[in-house]
């Protein structure tokens, strides 16, 4: 019995400190910097550009919108998108 225990507890600390031996080895693909930015944080620049693009363009678009009609057409554009993304709104009926 007291052989099976010891059994046990070298077995489970060889495969407890596997890891921790293979853990020196450095395993990075990328190297520390890409483009001056580090792998860590590329999603986040990737994704900060989008919103800069997107808010330059939103931009460009408002400043063009000074005429009332052209806002009225740009507010009626976003109410038919609105409603075509919700599918439209259900029949209207009489109230009970």
């Amino acid at each position: 019995m007291f052989k099976n225990i010891i059994s046990f507890v070298c077995l489970a600390a060889v495969q407890l400190s596997g890891p921790f031996a293979f853990a020196q080895e450095d395993f990075r693909v990328l190297s520390e910097t890409i483009d001056g930015i580090p792998p860590k944080e590329m999603m986040q620049e990737y994704l900060l550009g989008l919103i800069e693009r997107e808010w330059d363009r939103w931009k460009r678009d408002y400043e063009t919108r000074t005429t009332p009609e052209s806002i009225a057409e740009y507010q009626k554009r976003l109410h038919d998108q609105f409603m075509d993304a919700i599918g439209g709104l259900p029949e209207r009926t009489p109230l009970n």
